[in-house]
């Protein structure tokens, strides 16, 4: 299946092993970490104060998964795992179309991601730019990240890294901040299963409500399939993927929980997500208007909004553009989306 021996591992065009085993688990755990306070209006408004146990249940559904996809990794020690697997396992069609409907879905995070850091920006400093400014504001943007893609991959494994700690920490203490601030309250927990899907009453209608609403936390989950596009660079034991697989599966379910059980105690839903109108930077709101910190209000924004979404992006640009790679290399793109420049980076 494969074109040319120049191309494959080893060859002129081979992806260079350089990645740890925490660079690894840093772009995958960053990729579930994108939403935390930018969708926290969606998310709450949905889901109500049982925000955070819809995560635990999220949680708990993904992992099985998250095993059966870090089993089979295991067996496919090449860029473009899912594209391998169903044009051997199924046929060269399957193959190709499967592979670019995930693709599909792995470009859309750094457009999405990228407004979604415009939309703060323009939140936090009321810029109040036009479409078309934030259109140009994203291309620059953009071309910001493919410059870092085709740098060595230890600098963006580091970047990513600094990028995913600093954003976890800022997290943990603002929810300790909003644990201990004697706002927090049992009591904002009625209505438990609020939601704007289905009103707050106990009717039908509110639960199959809240069921699609924790039905929807699904979306940040969807991260931890780019491990195996990065199996290729890794200077570790392939059987080792499992642990940043279902590694960032774990610590993202479990800080989702904690951050959402802090900010849906501090006040009522109602007044908390504005009747649930899904608008975003509710917890920023929230923040501030208990802790009248304008320096902290723009901490949180930056470890809450800039830098998760930014390692989402980082994340999700190196996995599609290693689908490519893997589609040039496997005959089903021209061979030059195979070719690599002087780090080992895929060019196209």
């Amino acid at each position: 299946m494969q074109k040319d021996s120049s191309i494959i591992e080893g060859g002129k065009y081979a992806l260079k092993k350089s990645l740890s085993l925490l660079y690894v688990y840093a772009l995958a755990t960053g990729a579930i970490f994108t939403f935390m306070c930018y969708w926290d209006g969606i998310f709450l408004s949905y889901c109500g104060p049982a925000t955070f146990l819809a995560y635990i249940l999220m949680t708990l559904a993904c992992l099985p998964i998250a095993f059966i996809y870090a089993e089979l990794s295991t067996m496919l020690p090449s860029a473009g795992s899912s594209l391998v697997f169903n044009t051997i396992g199924l046929n060269k069609h399957m193959g190709f179309w499967s592979s670019w409907l995930i693709m599909c879905a792995w470009i859309a995070v750094p457009a999405a991601g990228t407004l979604g850091i415009i939309d703060w920006l323009n939140f936090q400093f009321n810029f109040g730019w036009s479409d078309t400014t934030m259109l140009g504001i994203g291309i620059v943007s953009l071309f910001a990240w493919f410059a870092l893609s085709l740098a060595k991959n230890v600098i963006a494994g580091k970047v990513q890294t600094y990028m995913l700690f600093c954003a976890i920490g800022g997290i943990c203490l603002t929810a300790l901040l909003l644990f201990f601030s004697g706002q927090w309250s049992l009591a904002n927990f009625s209505g438990f299963f609020s939601t704007a899907l289905g009103g707050a009453g106990t009717d039908k209608a509110q639960w199959v409500g809240w069921a699609v609403g924790a039905a929807f936390l699904i979306t940040p989950y969807f991260g931890f399939e780019t491990v195996p596009a990065l199996v290729e660079e890794g200077t570790f034991p392939i059987h080792d993927q499992k642990k940043a697989i279902l590694g960032s599966v774990i610590t993202c379910g479990v800080i989702y929980a904690i951050f959402y059980l802090a900010v849906a105690g501090v006040m009522p839903w109602a007044q908390l997500t504005n009747n649930g109108d899904c608008s975003p930077f509710v917890s920023i709101k929230a923040f501030l208007s208990i802790y009248p910190w304008a320096w902290y209000g723009l901490l949180l924004g930056i470890v809450g909004v800039l830098l998760p979404i930014a390692t989402s992006v980082l994340g999700f640009w190196y996995s599609g553009v290693r689908m490519i790679y893997a589609m040039g290399r496997q005959n089903f793109l021209p061979e030059v989306f195979a070719r690599t420049n002087k780090h080992g980076q895929p060019i196209l």
